[in-house]
């Protein structure tokens, strides 16, 4: 048993007051016809520190933008800006193979131990979903497996730091609400999670 789970069935985790407005955004799933992009938007243009969802089997992917490079040498680039690598999966948890060790061992470690092969340490988890996926919901197997290898992650158990309750800024159909959704994180000390699966002309 993890012992964040053991701890949570003893405590009720509270989170620290903050003083200030967090905002964290990142990239999800190494698509290598958006790493280029999404890089040069953030670090050119912007300067800010991102994460990626790193699925491992794409790491080697060649970015199409950048044929010479592959997502490898983005990722390096992203860590070196202050960003961060956090292990993500091509697969997806459903309640067929939630019991099978084969299936969880490859999601929760070996998953992260390929990462961290390539030099990157790896602290958080990003849940996949699909088709039949456990997914906006604490499941005991599940969550075990997650709060035993991450300090960190998304959509696990109902608690920070493993319920952040990330927005996938594709999904908006326009991005105007986008400003007053940053001045409530500012204006209330607390903080949001910004993903993209793509880059487009409204990103």
């Amino acid at each position: 048993m993890a012992d964040y789970r053991a701890y949570s069935l003893t405590f009720s985790p509270v989170k620290n007051t903050l003083t200030k407005g967090y905002i964290c955004i990142g990239t999800d799933d190494l698509r290598p016809g958006e790493t280029k992009a999404l890089h040069d938007m953030f670090t050119t243009t912007y300067g800010i520190p991102y994460y990626m969802a790193a699925i491992p089997e794409n790491v080697k992917a060649c970015v199409i933008d950048d044929p010479y490079k592959t997502n490898l040498d983005y990722m390096k680039l992203c860590v070196q800006n202050g960003g961060e690598i956090i292990c993500h999966s091509a697969d997806v948890i459903t309640e067929s193979n939630k019991n099978d060790f084969d299936t969880m061992y490859k999601y929760f470690c070996k998953n992260k131990k390929e990462l961290e092969h390539y030099g990157f340490k790896v602290r958080g988890i990003f849940k996949a979903g699909g088709e039949n996926a456990i997914y906006d919901a604490a499941d005991p197997i599940i969550d075990a497996w997650a709060t035993h290898y991450y300090e960190f992650g998304d959509y696990f158990t109902t608690a920070f730091p493993y319920y952040g309750g990330r927005t996938l800024l594709d999904d908006w159909g326009s991005y105007s609400g986008f400003a007053s959704a940053i001045q409530n994180i500012c204006q209330n000390h607390t903080y949001g999670i910004f993903a993209f699966h793509y880059y487009n002309s409204n990103a």
